[in-house]
């Protein structure tokens, strides 16, 4: 009967979504393709030992008591930084840690979160061909860090025949 547990908890490991993204993706992931289960344990405290933490405690601390917006217990917070800047950050709400800040002047650019998803969507700057490229980044979330699986690049915009803008 142990041993059968035991490979049924094995196959149950294998089969988890943890593995399943262990290695980059050939493919477009979709929100669907890695769900996860809404934390509703109790809140934790911002967690002060991050510089952003510190210099922003107040936005962020108010950020935890809203609910989940990303992969089942991350609250994504946003201040301005000036004119046209924004900076965006995802915070634990079971551990009070923040996750990764983006935006920003020139960072990447967060642009799809779900909160029964383990899949974050962005645009930035990744190395294609030895040349940095603007790309759709596709990240998966694993042992509390984001892990680049896909990307897609997004072309230049270009001038048309009236001197508009297109992608």
């Amino acid at each position: 009967m142990k041993r059968l547990s035991l490979i049924i908890l094995c196959s149950a490991y294998l089969l988890s979504p943890s593995v399943l993204y262990a290695k980059t993706l050939n493919q477009q992931p979709q929100f669907t393709d890695y769900p996860v289960q809404i934390y509703k344990g109790p809140t934790a405290k911002l967690d002060m030992s991050d510089a952003d933490a510190r210099l922003f405690r107040t936005r962020l601390s108010e950020g935890l008591k809203e609910k989940p917006d990303y992969a089942g217990e991350y609250v994504a917070v946003g201040w301005g930084c000036g004119a046209m800047c924004f900076s965006l950050t995802l915070i634990s709400k079971r551990t009070g840690k923040i996750l990764k800040v983006f935006g920003g002047e020139t960072g990447e650019k967060l642009i799809g979160i779900q909160p029964n998803s383990l899949l974050l969507v962005s645009h930035g700057s990744v190395q294609m061909n030895g040349k940095d490229s603007y790309a759709k980044k596709f990240y998966l979330l694993k042992n509390n860090q984001l892990k680049l699986v896909y990307h897609t690049p997004i072309p230049a915009k270009t001038e048309d025949d009236h001197n508009m803008l297109s992608p």
